[in-house]
């Protein structure tokens, strides 16, 4: 009767569960094709989470050498990514209940890195066009925070626009980009992010000719923090691999830089607005419980007052305990979990000719890791430019022939 208008919470609240996602252990243990199954089963059940499973995918494929079907699956999710509609039963949802019952769309940071890999992989299939359209949309993704301080501190998707604008024949494009990067990683560097605030790439840019891409480590997990668990805490676990040294020909070339710290990126924008929300939600069930729990008391064993207030004071009791029930102040800990720990780089000028380029990624000790090496043999021409991109997985497939850029 009078608790008619609690039934929608109550619909909410039943149809609400927690993030469930599959697992990423087979994907970094480099078991690529039994990774891919996972993903591909859990992308076609469409549970809420389409766009990050078919990230997770598209970084399988693309660790497989599978780039066009990587390419595929990385701009379905980018595109999708960019679609901000959301029917009013997830809106409802998300502010009665858990913020996971909505779709997600992806954290500034994760827009930007589907963008960067989206970028890679069509430098992979021979379209620099392509490939610098996608670095100049990380670059607004990117920006699309909620402070000023850490806008267009990506430095990553300027230095690829400037590789891609000189495989593309525009030098004055490059050159700009190039300053763009160079102001990006002096701000990301003096506001924490690791490594040099002026990596010796930037300085290689005009002479190199090869670009070594090495997307190292294990990125960031959303977990619950927070004295009810309504903030989502980044947690880190990034892994044995923490460099790469290069080798060309038998002869050591140089070591890698890092160009994008992803905890220092998630850190800085991922969720940084609906951590205010979560937070007031966490407010709004604690003061609701306790005046349920006051008007409770008072409609049961208060004399002071007539039968009919009463009775009143039970019912508001009840409702504002229910109310406190159903609204969840739970973090949405969904997130991209096969992104790296750092994306690193190394330029350098290789004699044209048919070249062997062995990678060895390495301990914080500097110990090659066994199983983690990665050898190619790339064609240089004169004239040209080349983009290889790596990742830091044990027993991975061979590279597929690169093609000339």
């Amino acid at each position: 009767m009078r608790v008619v208008w609690m039934a929608p919470l109550l619909a909410v609240s039943l149809g609400c569960s927690s993030w469930q996602p599959p697992s990423v252990e087979q994907f970094f243990a480099g078991e690529l094709d039994r990774a891919e199954q996972v993903f591909r089963v859990r992308v076609e059940q469409n549970a809420g989470d389409w766009i990050l499973m078919a990230n997770e995918l598209a970084t399988c494929l693309d660790a497989q050498g599978r780039y066009d079907e990587a390419w595929h699956w990385y701009y379905d999710a980018g595109r999708a990514m960019a679609v901000w509609d959301t029917s009013f039963g997830e809106s409802f949802a998300a502010i009665a209940g858990r913020e996971d019952t909505k779709d997600y769309k992806g954290d500034p940071y994760e827009q930007a890195l589907n963008s960067i890999y989206t970028g890679l992989v069509a430098f992979a299939r021979g379209e620099p066009d392509n490939a610098r359209a996608s670095f100049k949309e990380a670059m607004l993704r990117d920006a699309d925070s909620t402070e000023d301080r850490f806008k267009s501190d990506l430095a990553l998707s300027f230095y690829l626009a400037a590789w891609a604008s000189r495989a593309m024949g525009s030098d004055e494009d490059a050159a700009s980009f190039l300053n763009e990067a160079r102001k990006a990683r002096a701000s990301a560097a003096g506001a924490g992010a690791r490594d040099s605030a002026t990596p010796e790439c930037f300085a290689d840019f005009a002479r190199a000719n090869v670009l070594i891409v090495c997307s190292i480590g294990r990125g960031p997990e959303k977990v619950p923090g927070g004295r009810t668990g309504e903030l989502a805490v980044f947690r880190s676990a990034p892994g044995r691999a923490v460099a790469a040294r290069v080798t060309v020909d038998g002869v050591a070339a140089g070591a890698t830089e890092t160009l994008c710290d992803v905890p220092f990126q998630a850190a800085t924008r991922g969720g940084r607005v609906m951590d205010g929300v979560r937070k007031g939600k966490a407010v709004f069930k604690e003061v609701s419980r306790a005046a349920g729990v006051v008007m409770m008391r008072q409609g049961l064993l208060g004399r002071r007052h007539s039968k009919k207030t009463r009775d009143a004071l039970v019912v508001a009791g009840a409702g504002a305990l229910l109310v406190s029930a159903l609204v969840s102040a739970e973090a949405d800990v969904r997130c991209w979990r096969t992104l790296p720990d750092t994306i690193q780089a190394f330029a350098a000028r290789i004699p044209p000719g048919r070249r062997r380029v062995r990678v060895d990624f390495v301990d914080a000790g500097g110990r090659p890791l066994a199983g983690y090496a990665r050898e190619v043999e790339i064609d240089i021409s004169a004239d040209g430019t080349l983009v290889l991109h790596l990742r830091s997985l044990a027993n991975q497939i061979p590279i597929p022939a690169s093609r000339r850029r």
